[in-house]
């Protein structure tokens, strides 16, 4: 053990590694501002073209279902603008690699990002359009 140097958390750190031992990857922060972005702005569209007498029933159980339903609708439309808005993300980050294919700020823009991006878009709109919108309906009915 002398003269070995031990393996600490700041040296996994500094290597660009997690606790567990795997990669960090960029894309996976980078997802997580994306879609929290969408789902800001897709919260502040829907509650500022809601009715204003939808949440303020005398009901207790009315407006926790309105707001959840809210939820969902909001969760849904930030999928739904986010799979709209891929494709050209998706093109333009392309052309960005190829016309700049060594510049340092570009790095985070690779090709794991736009898959991994695909695949939550994939993922979230199937849960969204099989599961949430008709349980959103039904909840409220």
């Amino acid at each position: 053990m002398k003269g070995r140097r031990r393996h600490t958390e700041l040296d996994s750190r500094k290597e660009g590694r997690c606790r567990d031992g795997r990669r960090e990857e960029p894309g996976d922060l980078i997802s997580t501002l994306l879609f929290a972005t969408l789902y800001i702005l897709c919260h502040i569209f829907l509650t500022r073209f809601k009715k204003p007498a939808e949440f303020t029933t005398v009901d207790d159980e009315d407006a926790t279902v309105n707001k959840i339903a809210l939820e969902l609708c909001t969760f849904t439309l930030a999928i739904a603008l986010g799979a709209v808005l891929l494709l050209p993300f998706s093109i333009i980050s392309n052309e960005v690699l190829l016309s700049l294919p060594r510049n340092y700020y570009i790095q985070w823009l690779n090709g794991s990002l736009i898959h991994g991006l695909w695949n939550l878009v994939f993922l979230f709109s199937n849960l969204s359009l099989i599961f949430l919108m008709p349980f959103a309906y039904f909840f409220t009915e």
